[in-house]
C-alpha cells in the first residue's frame, strides 16, 4: 500500500488571556501542516507553528502554541471559532475577549481591538 505526503500552510486566529495578569490578545499564526494518506486512511500532523516568522518554542496547550505574555507568564489561548451570518460586524466583535464569532465577517474582524500581547 503506498502513502502520500503534502502539506498545508494556513492562518489560524486564537484569542489569548493571561492567567497571571489577565491580559487579552488576539494572535493569528500560520500552522503548516502534513497531510497523510494510506489508502482510505488520511490523518493531518501539525508540522510547524510560526509568528510572525518566528517558529513557536512554548508548546502547545489544546491544540494552540502558548504565547509569553508581557509579565513574563505563558498566555493560553483558544482558536477563534467562527459562524457567518447576516448580523453586521460592530463594537461586539471588535471588541470580544472569548473566542466565538457569531457575524459577518467570519472571524476577521475578531477581537481586533485588542492588541498581540508582544512576542
Amino acid at each position: 500500500m503506498t502513502s502520500t505526503r503534502q502539506s498545508q500552510t494556513g492562518t489560524v486566529r486564537g484569542m489569548f488571556r493571561c492567567g497571571a495578569c489577565k491580559a487579552v490578545a488576539r494572535v493569528d499564526f500560520e500552522r503548516t501542516r502534513i497531510r497523510v494518506q494510506t489508502g482510505f486512511r488520511v490523518e493531518f500532523f501539525d508540522a510547524k507553528w510560526t509568528r510572525d516568522g518566528v517558529p513557536i518554542q512554548d508548546g502547545l496547550c489544546g491544540g494552540m502554541p502558548a504565547i509569553r505574555c508581557a509579565c513574563g507568564k505563558l498566555a493560553y489561548g483558544r482558536p477563534i471559532k467562527a459562524i457567518r451570518s447576516d448580523h453586521a460586524c460592530d463594537a461586539r466583535c471588535t471588541s470580544a475577549k472569548g473566542h466565538n464569532c457569531e457575524c459577518s465577517c467570519g472571524g476577521e474582524n475578531h477581537g481586533k481591538d485588542w492588541s498581540p500581547i508582544p512576542s
